[in-house]
Parts: C-alpha cells; sequence; structure tokens
C-alpha cells in the first residue's frame, strides 16, 4: 500500500484517514495560521467536523502538486 505524502506509518495502521489542521501542518512544513489561511483562500482543501476542521492527505498531495505545476510553467 502507498503511503500518502507527509502520512506516518503509524497513521495507517490507525485508520485515521482525515487530520486536524495542527497536524497536517508538520506535513507540509508550513505552521498552524500558514495553514489556516491556505484553507481561508481555498488552496487548501478542508472539511468541517463538529467545531474542528479536518485535511484529507489527497488535498495536501493535490496541494503540492498545484505547486509543482505552478513552478514548473514559470
Amino acid at each position: 500500500m502507498r503511503r500518502p505524502l507527509g502520512l506516518p506509518a503509524s497513521a495507517l495502521a490507525a485508520g485515521r484517514v482525515a487530520w486536524p489542521e495542527s497536524e497536517r501542518q508538520r506535513s507540509v512544513g508550513f505552521g498552524i495560521s500558514k495553514v489556516k489561511t491556505k484553507i481561508a483562500t481555498g488552496e487548501l482543501r478542508s472539511i468541517r467536523d463538529g467545531k474542528y476542521r479536518r485535511i484529507l492527505p489527497e488535498w495536501v498531495e493535490d496541494y503540492i502538486r498545484e505547486q509543482v505545476e505552478r513552478q514548473e510553467a514559470a
């Protein structure tokens, strides 16, 4: 099974599929305020889970892929 970008192997074993902003920001190297800004501007997708926001690993991969494509096009 291919491990999604930034997703620790222990998380796969635990069956976690959506991550809080605070954990996801570590995988992309951003601070929590940068992650919240990316979500607010629509650059990074998230879902509302009660009073929390969750970010799927695929959405982080999509964000990174878009950034790479942007840089390659420039």
